[in-house]
């Protein structure tokens, strides 16, 4: 949280708008991939082609938008800088570290408390 707020401290509203559209895309993404199972994703079944390439395209879609006329005029998004996008990789891969923790612990204490 605090890294985020810092993140944006002094910085245009355009590109506070353009970080949060992509990592609030990509943390939707990564919690796809974490949640279709209820083991730890490594374990559970492989995503299906459809999954993986719509996955992609939107991961790719999210990343290039911003550098796109369509993503200036339309959404008014500005050219992230590399150190931004750092930030932002960063952020989604802790969380979804931690909706990994969740969701196991969860089944966790759920199959517990179903056999006792």
């Amino acid at each position: 949280m605090i890294l985020s707020f810092l993140l944006f401290l002094e910085n245009d509203p355009s590109l506070l708008r353009t970080l949060w559209f992509i990592e609030s895309l990509l943390t939707e993404i990564a919690l796809i991939f974490s949640i279709r199972t209820h083991y730890h994703f490594l374990k559970g079944k492989a995503p299906s082609f459809s999954l993986s390439l719509a996955s992609l395209s939107v991961v790719f879609l999210t990343l290039f938008l911003p550098y796109t006329n369509l993503g200036k005029e339309l959404f008014h998004f500005v050219k992230p800088g590399f150190k931004n996008l750092i930030i932002i990789i960063f952020l989604v891969i802790n969380y979804f570290i931690i909706s990994e923790i969740v969701k196991l612990n969860y089944f966790k204490k759920k199959i517990n408390f179903k056999n006792k």
